[in-house]
């Protein structure tokens, strides 16, 4: 998650977002290779729907903090 100082710079936010992309392609890696494994093995499973796209929309996505901040210093 997301460190939450009493500052946090520009450099924070990407530190945050990288993070948060890391743990979203090892997520997404991971619980595939889970549900795969317990398909082949007959396994039942809880539906599983973890995933943090919603943080990373909101950072760089198409409308996002990155846009915003990127069309904020073209202005200036």
């Amino acid at each position: 998650g997301f460190e939450r100082l009493q500052t946090n710079s520009l450099e924070q936010l990407c530190i945050n977002f990288v993070n948060e992309k890391l743990q979203h392609h090892f997520i997404t890696h991971m619980v595939e290779a889970e549900v795969t494994l317990y398909r082949e093995e007959g396994l039942k499973y809880p539906a599983v729907a973890p995933s943090n796209h919603e943080c990373l929309d909101l950072i760089a996505g198409k409308v996002s903090i990155f846009g915003l901040l990127n069309e904020g210093c073209r202005l200036n």
